[in-house]
């Protein structure tokens, strides 16, 4: 597949811009809270946990103050469908950006909360969805900034992976539960943080969407068009 594939946009106004701008803004901040939390989660490092804190109160202003912004353009009138399907996407990414944050302190927590328990070893399945979560929230991040519809594509391609990890390191950490209960109460901090991973899965592929309907005026929520993008 060609992700490569950029979509062509008529030039915007500078408020249109501005607002778009703070949008990629924003991502970059959430990109940089996933980055250190799934690290964090890879080798239980809680003084990188720790960092992905410091983000959350930004990017929870972004969000606000990106709404409004793009709110306020929609308030003065009749605008060209592009732009209007940008404002329509904008109110929804920012949404999903400030819940992949939120997500990333979940996953901060949870390594917080284990320093308390028996010590354990994450295992190798943990990893290995932690690497498809923070691949699809880059793709779905690059999609965006780059107006990729083919890597936005590959997004939402990805979601089953990631919910086939989901499903299978559950099934080893009740394994573990219950051959070990001592092990209980870490074991379910690592099952907590792949529901977080999972759910960042979620607001990615939502962002994938929201990209395909800007750069396409697709709705593609709930798979109600194919994912089949043509000419790429």
């Amino acid at each position: 597949m060609d992700t490569s594939t950029t979509a062509v946009i008529p030039p915007a106004t500078p408020d249109l811009d501005a607002v778009l701008n703070s949008l990629l803004d924003m991502a970059g901040l959430v990109e940089n809270s996933v980055r250190q939390a799934l690290y964090a989660l890879r080798g239980l490092k809680q003084s990188e946990a720790s960092q992905v804190f410091l983000g959350e109160a930004r990017i929870n202003e972004m969000e606000v103050e990106i709404d409004e912004k793009a709110i306020q353009l929609l308030a003065r009138g009749p605008m060209g469908e592009i732009p209007l399907r940008l404002l329509i996407a904008t109110l929804r990414i920012t949404n999903d950006l400030e819940r992949l944050g939120d997500q990333a302190v979940n996953v901060a927590e949870r390594i917080v909360s284990l320093q308390s328990r028996q010590p354990t070893l994450p295992p190798r399945e943990l990893a290995l969805m932690a690497d498809a979560v923070e691949l699809m929230v880059s793709n779905a991040l690059q999609a965006l900034s780059g107006r990729r519809l083919a890597l936005a594509q590959q997004v939402l391609e990805s979601d089953d992976r990631v919910d086939d990890y989901a499903e299978s390191l559950g099934r080893l950490l009740v394994r573990e539960m219950e051959r070990t209960p001592a092990s209980v109460p870490a074991q379910v901090e690592l099952l907590l943080a792949s529901r977080n991973m999972e759910r960042m899965a979620d607001h990615a592929t939502n962002i994938a969407e929201d990209v395909i309907y800007w750069l396409q005026g697709w709705d593609v929520r709930h798979r109600l068009r194919a994912l089949t993008v043509p000419g790429l």
